[in-house]
Formats: C-alpha cells, structure tokens, sequence
C-alpha cells in the first residue's frame, strides 16, 4: 500500500487547505516545526480511513470554535489498483464518503467505508472514535507520537494476520493433521466438562450445582433444628428473669427510690427560689447606693475643679506678666534685609538678560547647522530614489517565482534520486573478448574489454553460440525511466519558460534576483532614515528654516555653551542668597508676629479662666443650698448600710444551698427516672419476647424437621456418588488436554524464528552481536547480548524505541511477502536516539522502504536530510483560502 496525495480542509488547526501533491513511493520525510501539525497529519489519514463519516467524529476534528465540516481527499494504491477516497465529516447533509479506483468501480456511503474494511482489514467503531486495537496492521504499523518506547501490544486481529503469513509453517510444527485431530478431539471432549475459563459447564456444571443445591437445604434443615433447639432454652432464660422480678418486687422498690429522689429535689428549688431573693434585694439596695454616691463624689469634684482653676489662673497671670516684658522688636535687622534684597533683585533682572541674548545666539547657529543637514539628507535622497527606480525596472523587465525556483529543486532532486536508484537497481556487467572475437549487446557490437551498467532487458549475441537475455531484477526500472522521463521534460519545460538552460543558470538568476531585492529594501532602508516622512515634508521643513534664519544675524562661530553656564551659575548664586534673606525676613515677621499673638492669647487665657471660676462657685453655692455637704454624708451611710445587710442574707442563703449539694440530689432523681423507665421497658419487652418465642415454636414444632433431614441426606450421597465419577473423567481428559497443550506450545515456540529471521539484518546494523527475544506469539520481549537476556523495559528509551520499530519493519517485511497491504507512518520515533544510532536507523530505514512505503514525520528537518527520503514540508504545503 503506497499513499500518493492527501488533501485537507477544515482540519484541527489546518482551518486553511493543506495538500500533499505526491507522496514518493518509497521513503518520505514529512517535516514541520512544533505545533505546526504533523501529529495532526497522521490523525487525518487514520481518520479518513478508519473513522465512520456520518457519526461524531467532524465535532472532534473540526478546527477550534468554526461551525464547518472537516473534509480529507486521500489518493493511494494497493495490489497494482489505485483509489481515490473523499470523506467529509458531519451529521448535516454535507456528509460525504466516496471512494474510485482506477478499474472505473465506484462506492458512496456506508459501502465506501465497507469496501475500505475489506481492502484493508479493519473494525470501524460501533460507537465513539476508532482506537489503534480496531484499525488491524496499520494500528500496529503506524506509530504515534511519544509512542515508539512503549511495548507493542498486538491484537487478536493482527496476531491472526500474522500467523496467517505463516500458516504452512505452523502445520507442519503442530504434527500435521493427525496432532490437529487428536487435539480438537480432547479439546471438544473437555468442553463438554469444562468451559474456556476453566469452569464447569453444561451437564457437569448442573450435577455440581444438584449437589450443591441439596447440600444447602439440608445446611438449611440443620440450622432451623438448631434455632428450634435454641429458642426453647433462649425462651426458659427468659422466664426464669421474669419471674426474679417478680419475686424480688424491683419494680416496686425502683419507684420508691424516684418518689424520695423528686422530693429531695422539690427542696433544693424551694432553697433556689430564697437565694434569689435575697440576691434580688442586694441589687435593689446596690443600685439606691449608687444615687448618694454619685452626688458625694460631683460635689468632691465640684470643690477640686475650683481649687484647680483658681492654681491655674494664677500660673496664666505669671505668665503674661514674664511675656510682656520680654517682648523687644528688631528693627535695625529688618531694614538692612530690605536694602540688601533690592540690590540683589537688581542683579537677577541684569543676568536674566545676558542669558536669554546667549541662548538666542545658540538657537540660530543650530538653525543654521540643520539647514545644511537636511540639505544634504536631500541630495542623499535624490539619488537613492534614482537607485531605487533602476531597481525596479529591471525586476519587473524577468521575475523568478520563489514556487518555480522550489518545483525546480524538488525536481532536480527527485532526478538525482532516480537516476541513483537506476544506477544502483542495474545490472553491472564487466567483459573481456578475445582479440579478434566480437559479441552482440542488443545488436551492436562490442569488442576489447570494458563494463557495462544494464537497467533495462539486454541481449547479448554470442555467436555460433545462441543469445544470453539479462532481465535485471528488483525495483522496476522501467517505471523508474518513465518517471525519470517525465520529472526531465517538467524541467526543461520550467527552465524555457524562465530563459535559462539549466538549473545551475536558474539558481543564478535567482539568486541575481534576490540580491537586487535585497539591494533595494537597503536602498527603501536609507530613504526611511534620510526622509521617514517623505521628500514633501523634507522639502518643508527647509524652507521653514530658510524663513526663520531669514533676516537674522548669524554668528561668525559657534557660541559657546560654558558662558550660559558660567551666568547661569552666578543667577542661581543670586537666587539662593535672595531666597537666603528672604527667608530671614520672613523668620524675623514670623517671630514678631507669634510673640505678639502669644501675648495676646495669655490675656484671652486668664480672662476666660476667671469667668469659668465665678460660673463654678456661683453653681457649688447654688448646689449647696439644695443638700448641705453633712446631709450628702447621711444620705451614703445608711444606702451603704442596707447593702451590707443584704449582702450577709445572700451569704447565708447560698450557704444553705451548697451544703445540701443541689447537683448531686439531681443527679439522682435523673438516675432514678431512668432506671424506672428502663426497667419498665424491659418488663414489656420481656412479655412481648415470651409470647413471641411460644408462638414461634407452635409453629416449627410440626414441620416434620427431624423427617426431611434423613431424605435429604440419602439423596445429597448419592448425588455425590454420581458427581465423583464424572469428575474422575473430567480430571483425566483435563490432564490429557494439557499434556497436549504443553507439547503443542513447545512446537509453537519455534513460530518466532520467521520474525527473529526478519529482524535480525536490522539488529546486526544497529547493535552487533545482538539477536531479538520473541516469544510463541510473536511479541517482543528484549533482546540477547554478550550472554545476558535484557528484557524490553529494563532497556534505555533511545534503544527501547530504535528495537520497536525494527520488529515493526519485520512484521511489515513478513506481512508483505505474503501480499498484505504494508505502510508504515512513524510520527518523531526516535526523538531518543543519539547522533550514532540514529544515523544507524536511518540506513535501516532506507533499506526497508525499497519493500514498501515508510512515512517518517519529525521536526528535525536538517538531522534526516541525508535518510535519501523525499523532503515534504508542511510550509510548503499550505495554501490560502
């Protein structure tokens, strides 16, 4: 099977076309960055195969958020027949699953995909998306990506494919027709005992299940006589408790003990309820304290807040007097300050001025310089315009397209690999005639000695002799020719219609081309820098500058920038010694100014404070004639006297309480309450449990217990009986099937030598000395190397996924010899290898793809350049909408 075209739309991320024009029969390198979508590649060639197109599957492989239909072409070919397959994916009417071949035979629908099954030996999914156990050789041959490391598990499907390429073999191993018979003969005898699983079936399995049946009833006789047995003693416990009580009068005693429970707690409330009264009235006279306290406590206050005051008042008036005679202008200061500021105010004005004249000298000689820049950007301009015209003429006089100049290369190196692979496909013949003597190579004579390459059928003509035909064998050469011919005259085509006679010419042209584009995006460079805005604006900007330089005297030389500093600095000098006595004066003001406020706010101070002295005598006066200070001090101590009174009755009713221990008097009542519910409880549980019991065994007492024991015992022994003999037999033909089992699994273990024989060229490329361990399945298990069996896990991820493939490649070999349908698409399998091994398995593969088609996808691009694969980069091969 070789694919040949892919096409893709509406794809995962491929949301634009993606095509695939011409796969190469033999090896192909499909590369592509991260991300760019080669994982993704292989998923739609799988899906175009294996996936139902009428189901879910177009929501899982639509691109991101779009609403649309993903939709894959797929061209390949298989037994000599090409086909072309269409799917769209949807459940709208879009949907499509179409599929020609080159015979003119034609399939739609659910037929398609049927007759795509047959050719290819699949399972499409009942329901979800197809997995890899489903998808027959290809779910073994195609490698994921990450995958290539894990062990390769094979399905029932392509194990039976496998064996099938060795069905000969096989019989001969498993002792012909005679071993096959004797085996199926025990097997199908066995069956009619044991199933598969090992487990008895059908007439055995119903003995097994009689004897187990009447051993569980007669288990069940057992334990009801054992119950009935039971319940007799369990109902004379019973009694014999129920009359104890009775006898002993607990119940009676049990309520005695709550009666005298409840009324030791009737007391404890009864002290409760004198407690807190007698805290009630200690509140009440607390808070009548609370009244004469308050008022003795304002009219202590009342008395220091005057005596306060009068202490303060007489501080303020120190105070002032201290003020007031300490407070002497300074006027002799405040005048020099001013004189001085005037004169240097003066100064600032003067070198104000001397500074803006200097910076006008400036701004005019950088006018003047930048006039003569821009002049000059101008003429640098013009002729890189004129530059940039000539340029352009000439590219526009023979454009190369950069897809002509990529079809060119693939084609040159589709020429080289086919005329290599003639060369190496052809028969060398190497000759040496007699002198005198002349022979005939497809009737023309040849004489002397020389050599020969043949690639297609050649005659040599011996003479008196007969005719010797050399048919050379393996690849198709003459299909190689035909191809060689057609990929020759695309060529030639493409090179008239660029004016050149070879590739060599048209790599010069284009490169020629690519140097004067790089010449002028420079040139389009400096025209950015000397005119970002353009010609029209440069020419603006001057004549602006010649308006403002017009009439202006320009200096003879360039003014110098130090003498603006050096009167800069002396300005700033000036200014910080005006900010200095500015500021003195402004100390000198603040000063005076707070003094005389101070002053001020001292008489404010006193005066307020006498007025608040009279207000509060004139109230502690007025306070006084309502309650003297002596009826203030009766009033406190008889309140204090009624508290302490109700204090002592609230000590000793507390008191009383604690000492006749009110939680332990509760706790119990609590305890009597609940042995008297519970034991009346029990008493009707005991009654209900009695009837119970005497209703039950009425009823078990005439059931015949005793009776249906012994029947069911005589008939469990000989069903027993029966069941030991047909186990016997059971046993004998187990052991004979296995004995047989072990002797045909001996014979199959030699089935992993077609496989050991296929990968073994390829183990002795990448590890000499090795040899592969299959096992009687054909699976990989590790491989053999200096005496030492290494099993596949224990090996390093690079050798674990290098040693995949190669039994990949021998399943494939074997799988092709017998004319099964064979590619294989390995998606980066060896991102583990180092630089050794890979190059290894890079003549491995080659080697294999002579055999059939290997599709090998990676983001390495320059590490397989030199695999003597097809390169197809999927840049290359997108297309716009």
């Amino acid at each position: 099977m070789r694919f040949q075209r892919l096409e893709l739309n509406n794809f995962r991320k491929f949301d634009s076309p993606l095509v695939i024009d011409a796969f190469d029969p033999a090896f192909n390198l499909i590369c592509g960055d991260n991300e760019e979508g080669k994982s993704t590649l292989l998923l739609a060639i799988q899906a175009a195969l294996f996936e139902r197109y009428d189901r879910g599957a177009g929501e899982r492989l639509r691109p991101y958020n779009a609403a649309v239909s993903p939709e894959i072409k797929l061209d390949f070919s298989l037994a000599g027949c090409d086909y072309q397959l269409h799917k769209i994916f949807s459940k709208r009417n879009d949907k499509t699953a179409l599929l020609s071949s080159s015979r003119g035979e034609r399939w739609e629908g659910p037929q398609a995909e049927e007759h795509l099954q047959q050719l290819l030996g699949f399972s499409l999914p009942a329901r979800g998306e197809s997995k890899a156990e489903l998808q027959g050789v290809s779910g073994l041959l195609w490698v994921s990506q990450t995958k290539a490391f894990e062990p390769i598990n094979q399905t029932p499907e392509t194990r039976s494919r496998l064996q099938a390429t060795l069905d000969q073999e096989i019989d001969q191993l498993l002792g012909g027709e005679t071993g096959q018979q004797l085996y199926l003969s025990i097997s199908q005898q066995l069956e009619q005992y044991l199933g598969r699983s090992g487990k008895p079936i059908g007439e055995f399995k119903k003995l097994i299940d009689q004897e187990s049946a009447l051993d569980q009833k007669l288990a069940t006789i057992n334990g009801q006589l054992a119950e009935y047995d039971w319940m007799i003693d369990q109902l004379q416990r019973l009694q014999e408790r129920q009359a104890d009580y009775q006898s002993q009068q607990t119940l009676e005693k049990t309520e005695q003990q709550l009666i005298q429970a409840r009324t030791a707690t009737e007391q404890i409330e009864t002290m409760r309820k004198r407690l807190e009264a007698s805290s009630t009235a200690l509140d009440l006279a607390q808070a009548r304290l609370r009244i004469p306290e308050s008022q003795w406590l304002a009219r202590q206050n009342g008395q220091q807040e005057i005596a306060d005051r009068s202490e303060e008042i007489s501080r303020l008036e120190q105070q002032l007097q201290q003020l007031e005679q300490q407070y002497t202008p300074d006027s002799e200061r405040f005048t020099a300050l001013e004189s001085e500021l005037t004169g240097l105010s003066l100064r600032q004005d003067e070198l104000r001025k001397q500074i803006e004249k200097q910076h006008s000298a400036i701004s005019t000689w950088r006018l003047q310089q930048h006039y003569q820049v821009l002049s000059g950007n101008r003429k640098h301009a013009q002729t890189a315009l004129s530059r940039c015209d000539e340029i352009r003429q000439h590219l526009n006089a023979h454009t190369i397209d950069q897809s002509q100049i990529d079809r060119l290369r693939q084609l040159q190196s589709q020429i080289s690999r086919i005329e290599q692979a003639i060369e190496l496909a052809g028969t060398l013949i190497q000759y040496r005639i007699n002198p005198g003597s002349v022979i005939q190579i497809n009737q023309q004579p040849i004489d002397g000695s020389g050599e020969l390459s043949v690639t297609r059928e050649t005659e040599i003509g011996l003479p008196e002799i007969g005719t010797l035909t050399i048919r050379p064998r393996g690849t198709d050469l003459e299909s190689l020719s035909t191809e060689l011919a057609q990929h020759q005259t695309e060529q030639q085509t493409l090179l008239a219609a660029l004016g050149v006679t070879s590739w060599e010419q048209a790599q010069t042209a284009w490169q020629s081309q690519q140097n004067l584009q790089l010449e002028l995006k420079g040139q389009q460079a400096t025209l950015a820098t000397l005119i970002p805005e353009g010609s029209e604006r440069l020419d603006a900007e001057i004549q602006r500058l010649e308006r403002q330089l017009a009439g202006t005297e320009i200096p003879a030389q360039e003014p110098s920038d130090k003498k603006v500093v050096d009167l800069n600095r002396e300005l700033e000098e000036i200014t910080a010694l005006h900010r200095t006595r500015t500021q003195e004066m402004q100390r000198l003001n603040q000063a005076d100014e707070l003094r005389k406020s101070d002053i001020l706010a001292h008489k404010a101070r006193v005066t307020a404070g006498r007025e608040n002295l009279t207000v509060l005598e004139n109230r502690l006066a007025s306070e006084r004639q309502d309650a003297s200070d002596q009826a203030l001090g009766n009033a406190l101590s008889e309140a204090r006297a009624a508290v302490e009174h109700h204090r002592l009755e609230q000590e000793q009713a507390a008191t009383r309480l604690n000492a006749a221990k009110p939680e332990d008097i509760e706790l119990q009542r609590d305890r009597a309450e609940i042995n008297y519910n519970s034991l009346l409880q029990e008493l009707d549980q005991l009654s209900g449990n009695i009837a119970a019991l005497r209703n039950q065994l009425a009823g078990m007492g005439h059931s015949g217990l005793a009776e249906q024991k012994d029947e069911l015992a005589a008939k469990l022994e000989q069903q027993r009986a029966i069941l030991a003999q047909e186990s016997r037999q059971a046993e004998a033909l187990k052991l004979l099937h296995s004995v047989l089992e072990e002797s045909l699994k001996s014979a199959k273990s030699l089935m992993a030598e077609p496989v050991i024989r296929k990968m073994q060229p390829y183990l002795d490329i990448l590890i000499p000395g090795s040899r592969p361990l299959i096992d009687d399945d054909m699976g990989l298990q590790g491989i053999a190397r200096a005496g030492v069996d290494e099993q596949f896990q224990h090996l390093s991820i690079g050798t674990r996924e290098q040693i995949a493939i190669i039994i990949r490649l021998a399943y494939a070999d074997l799988l092709h010899e017998s004319g099964q349908p064979v590619c294989l698409f390995l998606d980066d399998a060896l991102v583990y290898s180092d630089d050794q091994r890979r190059t290894l398995m890079k003549q491995i593969l080659f080697k294999a793809s002579r055999n059939y088609q290997i599709n090998f996808l990676t983001c390495h691009e320059a590490a397989y350049r030199d695999a003597g694969a097809q390169i197809i980069r999927l840049s290359d091969c997108r297309t716009s909408t």
